[in-house]
């Protein structure tokens, strides 16, 4: 056993063999060294990554005679809610310290972000499925994103029966029935433009620039004047055709009353052809992408 311990011990220390390096050599009295935990005359200094790499902690939870750092829990405050019937508290579970009672979160602040920290296994899914089925008890909306899908399977075997006629699924895999979104789709029409110019210009902040900002923003208001106008639908693939072809413009232009944007159009139609595609061709190749 002695042997077999021994050579142990050089094939750990065999990791450091460049310019430190270790040499195996013979004991004539092994026992008196081991018995008395007496270094050599010749000993080496390890270093901290060193010394952990050799006498590294077991891995095992149940190790004994360990004992490990953990987080120190503590008492939750009094501000926390307790859920009850009709409070309006989404319960978390019950407090592991002092008086054991149960813990919840206000649905108000619930629509905050919260940040679940734990190892895997730990019931992280478990607490967030509990979160979003009381939603759907209460009638409440709930958006769910898995980026794996198991969770979203093990959701939907759990949801009421009650929730079909208001449940959306989205999965991107199904080429069958692809999940679309009309973002010039909005009752207030400032507020849709302002939006999704306000994403184009994060996404391409570099090269987005005050009348590239202009050109958008003029060509979705007049989609979106108009389509209040006809009723006709509008969507992002129609703003090309807006700034690229004139008799498409010619049906649009007419309809809209806001002198704001009749002078744009008529400072756009005197434009010649070149200096058209210049002052477009930054907006153009965004959205052909």
């Amino acid at each position: 056993m002695v042997r077999g311990r021994a050579h142990a011990l050089a094939s750990a220390f065999g990791l450091y063999a460049e310019l430190n390096w270790l040499a195996r050599t013979r004991l004539a009295h092994p026992e008196r060294w081991l018995e008395g935990r007496v270094f050599p005359q010749r000993a080496a200094l390890l270093s901290v990554p060193e010394l952990a790499a050799l006498a590294h902690l077991p891995l095992d939870a149940d190790a004994p005679g360990l004992r490990r750092a953990g987080a120190r829990s503590v008492l939750p405050p009094p501000t926390v809610p307790e859920p009850a019937p009709g409070a309006g508290v989404k319960a978390l579970g019950r407090s592991d310290t002092g008086a054991r009672r149960p813990v919840g979160l206000a649905v108000a602040d619930v629509r905050h972000h919260i940040h679940l920290m734990g190892a895997t296994g730990s019931g992280k899914s478990t607490l967030v499925a509990h979160l979003v089925l009381d939603d759907v008890r209460h009638h409440r909306g709930a958006i769910v994103i898995d980026p794996k899908g198991d969770f979203v399977t093990d959701l939907l075997a759990r949801l009421p029966d009650t929730c079909a006629d208001r449940l959306v699924f989205i999965d991107p895999d199904d080429s069958h029935a692809p999940p679309c979104l009309n973002v010039l789709d909005g009752a207030d029409i400032d507020v849709v433009v302002d939006n999704l110019t306000g994403i184009f210009r994060r996404i391409f902040t570099a090269f987005w620039g005050p009348r590239t900002d202009d050109v958008m923003r003029a060509a979705c208001l007049t989609l979106l004047k108009h389509r209040a106008h006809t009723g006709q639908l509008v969507t992002l693939a129609d703003v090309p055709r807006l700034l690229g072809e004139p008799a498409y413009r010619l049906r649009l232009i007419p309809t809209i009353k806001d002198p704001v944007l009749r002078g744009f159009w008529a400072w756009y139609e005197s434009m010649s052809e070149p200096s058209r595609a210049a002052v477009v061709g930054p907006v153009m190749n965004k959205l052909r992408a």
